[in-house]
């Protein structure tokens, strides 16, 4: 049985403009899910988890089930940067299900997740509620764990999302569960987290399983780039996996989401210290979760979830072509 719904073939978006070409045009959509599958899908993925429920469930206010068509609506309109490669495609794999329970919906996107890490892919999530950072995180630390050196998440987020699940696997778990099974076998940094977010015992959790908390307030002090480059120049060849709650952004950056807030990340400092990021680390798989179109302003936050999945395919594509920096 088929665990994926295809994208839409409209939101392939194209000028029929051969000197003004679209990444609508440099998709591939999947159609069905064959036996050996993953090995034929492109290097360059996009994952859709259409799925609020664990928002509900965190009494977040809705819309983020239309975040993942909301993003590549504005993704597959983009130009495609000058200096990507030629033959620069990618597979979208379409848009999880929504049937079963949450669990069980949970569990068949972190096995699509592993699978697309172990054979060698870089993808994008869309999400989506912020649980499905678990299913992203947890399949990508499995992938890679005792591999070599260790695997690194990177959380960017306003919360540390390590509450536990008594309340079901909501939006505020998907940390917990990734620091209760894996915590010793990655390295795990929280980013922009704001204090009236978080509590002492949450901030103490993650510190206690080793974790690694950076605060809004220190990245407006310091100076993001800077911050995470004295954390992480040291592990250039660690696979990284970077969890995006758009949340993290200011509100006046991102306002269609769950819950944001005036104080937080701009794009101006985001997109310099992501781009080092992507040119420094072996970053393989981007989540982005809680995008709610329904809430959102001149469609500004989509815009930027869109953004910022385009610089992590576009660097990807080139790095791994040439080993160069756009």
């Amino acid at each position: 049985m088929s665990w994926l719904t295809p994208c839409p073939a409209e939101l392939l978006f194209t000028k029929n403009d051969p000197q003004d070409p679209r990444w609508g045009e440099k998709v591939d959509l999947v159609r069905t899910e064959s036996l050996n599958w993953m090995q034929d899908l492109q290097k360059y993925c996009v994952l859709g988890f259409p799925d609020e429920e664990g928002i509900q469930l965190n009494k977040g206010r809705g819309g983020a089930e239309k975040g993942p068509q909301g993003i590549r609506h504005f993704l597959y309109r983009m130009t495609p940067s000058p200096f990507l490669p030629l033959d620069f495609k990618i597979s979208d794999l379409g848009n999880l299900k929504s049937e079963l329970t949450l669990e069980e919906r949970h569990e068949r996107a972190r096995s699509l997740v592993y699978n697309l890490a172990k054979h060698d892919k870089h993808w994008v999530s869309l999400g989506g509620g912020h649980d499905y950072g678990y299913c992203d995180s947890a399949g990508f630390v499995e992938a890679f764990h005792g591999q070599g050196p260790k695997p690194i998440v990177l959380n960017f987020d306003a919360h540390l999302d390590v509450r536990k699940t008594d309340q079901g696997l909501n939006s505020g778990t998907p940390f917990y569960r990734l620091l209760e099974q894996w915590s010793d076998q990655c390295l795990f940094f929280e980013i922009g987290i704001q204090g009236q977010c978080n509590s002492r015992h949450h901030y103490q959790y993650v510190l206690d399983h080793g974790g690694h908390v950076i605060p809004i307030d220190d990245i407006k002090e310091q100076g993001l780039t800077h911050i995470l480059s004295q954390l992480l120049a040291n592990y250039p060849n660690n696979p990284c996996f970077v969890s995006m709650d758009i949340d993290v952004f200011s509100s006046a950056e991102a306002p269609g989401c769950s819950q944001s807030w005036p104080w937080g990340l701009t794009a101006s400092e985001f997109f310099p210290s992501f781009r080092w990021l992507l040119q420094n680390l072996n970053v393989r798989g981007l989540g982005i979760y809680e995008v709610a179109p329904a809430l959102d302003v001149n469609s500004n936050t989509q815009r930027l979830a869109a953004l910022i999945a385009y610089e992590f395919l576009s660097q990807a594509a080139l790095k791994n072509k040439t080993g160069k920096k756009i």
